[in-house]
């Protein structure tokens, strides 16, 4: 295999990775309109049954702001792995995680409040954003050039 077609099918990959951490945004947007104008009541009349009765309190009131973050998210996730960040990858990665089992850890892994999960994940994903970005604006400033000391004229 020459070295040519390798950077193809290498590039083509990656793209493939990309477009796979973006169908959880595609995915998320698609529930949304199927439950268009109650997310809440959509939610639990699906899972009735299956989860407490107040497990979907709230989060019509943080779903919009989820959804923002997770496309901004996954959007620059996505940009990383095409342009071969993958430390900053993995970084992004650690807000949400993080969040999600310090979540878990407190309340037990039982049926979730999922408006407070939802939130701590936008917080995550938040957190996890920002640092990445200046992470990368703080590695490609441009630094000054020190000019050589002169050598001594003997």
């Amino acid at each position: 295999m020459s070295s040519r077609s390798l950077k193809i099918w290498t590039t083509i990959v990656r793209i493939a990775i990309a477009l796979m951490v973006l169908l959880p945004a595609v995915g998320f947007h698609c529930l949304l309109s199927v439950a268009q104008p109650d997310l809440k009541t959509w939610l639990s009349v699906q899972t009735e049954g299956y989860s407490r009765p107040d497990a979907f309190d709230g989060v019509n009131r943080v779903s919009e702001t989820f959804s923002v973050l997770f496309d901004v998210f996954s959007i620059l996730t996505a940009l990383l792995i095409i342009f071969r960040r993958y430390q900053q990858v993995l970084l992004m990665i650690i807000g949400p995680v993080l969040t999600t089992l310090c979540y878990l850890a407190g309340n037990g892994f039982h049926d979730p409040a999922w408006m407070s999960l939802l939130a701590l994940l936008s917080i995550g994903m938040l957190v996890s954003s920002v640092v990445v970005v200046a992470l990368i604006v703080c590695q490609h400033r441009p630094r000054a050039r020190t000019e050589p000391s002169p050598k001594p004229v003997e």
